[in-house]
């Protein structure tokens, strides 16, 4: 390679093989390299570590292993960008990674690196704006009561064994936050929805061991807000108003609808997960003012009553799983959701027909489970003639002889 080299991408293709081959050293003008998404592998030359001119250094996503090296003259690198996610790296971070004092961004994610991280460390890296340490075998040591990096705005710590969430109170500027998948116990702190002053987006606190939320409490307008498989108590928040993300599933709240859950007018949200969580009551027809609803999963609650007319307007409906619950009378008819693709209505006290239903209008299902209702009459041709269907449950109804139905269409 040319010794006058500056940017290097050789990114999305196919390579393999090693880079300790490559004759890093006489390419002191390197500033940018990026081979990120192929399939190389071996380990990393310190060479391409001491680069001086090296500012950003991306190798996500490839098959690199064995220990990092270390940094030789990190104290005056100016490295700001360091992407090693994605590989089979291990051991402990490199303490040297901790003195790029220009760094950035650092993800060093998915990997086997080991060992303990302390928060206090990481505050080396006064000009850090986003972290990502996720599903490694790493300890995250959050102890220190101290605040934590002035800069920041991504935290992504999934799965680094935290038995509590950092102290995060004074980070003006964040916006996407993952503790997920820890070991963090107790209630949510209040506090948690004033970081970012009101620019938090992305809230993950799901697969913990919280019960509660603290009072008071006030969700931000949150895009995302997941809080799935924890422990959690009592009466189920509402919904960020713009939420687009929203999983409260798998939790242990007592709450009805209407009464406790609203659904306002000119909802944004795309994706609403309330399964397993004791909800009871009945779905209101206002569930159509949530207009841009692609995915709605309420399955292993306690719903009653029949299932509102009004669900036939959600024209974006990709996935509807309602199993499992004592909903009951005629099924609506979905032909407006043009674009459904996965139908479960199993285990219900649902009746009457489903020839109601424009299946023929539903060109995209792929899955349908209507079993262990009281469904009965006849049975539209047109279900078993969907182009994409790979799975059709209608066992353990009133409909009679399924099979001798099914031969003859």
């Amino acid at each position: 390679m040319s010794k006058n080299l500056t940017h290097l991408d050789l990114s999305r293709n196919a390579f393999s093989g090693s880079i300790s081959s490559t004759y890093w050293e006489p390419l002191l003008n390197l500033v940018h390299v990026d081979l990120r998404h192929n399939s190389l592998s071996g380990s990393i030359p310190p060479s391409l570590f001491a680069l001086p001119s090296l500012q950003q250094l991306q190798l996500a996503y490839n098959q690199f292993e064995g220990q990092v090296p270390e940094f030789l003259n990190a104290s005056s690198s100016i490295l700001d960008t360091l992407d090693l996610s994605g590989n089979r790296f291990e051991g402990p971070i490199p303490k040297s990674v901790f003195e790029l004092k220009r760094l950035h961004i650092l993800l060093l994610s998915s990997n086997k690196f080991n060992g303990t991280v302390h928060l206090d460390t990481i505050q080396r890296l006064r000009n850090l704006t986003t972290l990502d340490l996720s599903y490694n075998s790493l300890t995250v040591n959050a102890s220190s009561s101290s605040s934590f990096l002035p800069r920041i705005t991504t935290l992504k710590l999934a799965s680094c064994k935290l038995s509590k969430i950092p102290n995060l109170r004074n980070q003006s500027t964040m916006f996407h936050l993952d503790l997920s998948d820890n070991r963090i116990p107790g209630e949510i702190p209040n506090w948690i929805w004033e970081v970012g002053n009101g620019h938090l987006v992305h809230l993950n606190l799901s697969r913990n061991l919280l019960v509660s939320l603290q009072e008071p409490y006030s969700i931000p307008d949150l895009s995302v807000l997941d809080l799935h498989s924890n422990q959690l108590q009592g009466k189920i928040p509402n919904t960020p108003p713009n939420a687009l993300y929203v999983d409260y599933s798998s939790n242990n709240f007592i709450s009805s609808i209407p009464n406790d859950i609203d659904f306002p007018q000119n909802n944004s949200i795309q994706t609403l997960l309330l399964c397993v969580t004791n909800l009871s009551g009945k779905l209101p027809d206002s569930i159509d003012n949530l207009k841009s609803l692609s995915t709605l999963e309420l399955g292993g609650c306690n719903f009653t009553g029949p299932l509102p007319t009004s669900m036939a307007n959600l024209t974006q409906l990709e996935y509807l799983d309602l199993s499992s619950n004592n909903f009951s009378g005629p099924i609506p008819s979905f032909h407006m959701s043009k674009s459904l693709d996965y139908l479960d209505l199993s285990q219900n006290v649902c009746t009457g027909g489903i020839s109601s239903t424009d299946w023929e209008q539903l060109q995209d299902l792929v899955y349908v489970d209507l079993e262990f209702n009281s469904l009965n009459g006849s049975i539209p041709p047109s279900l078993f003639t969907l182009p994409l269907m790979q799975k059709l449950v209608l066992t353990n109804n009133q409909f009679g002889n399924l099979w001798a139905k099914f031969l003859n269409f």
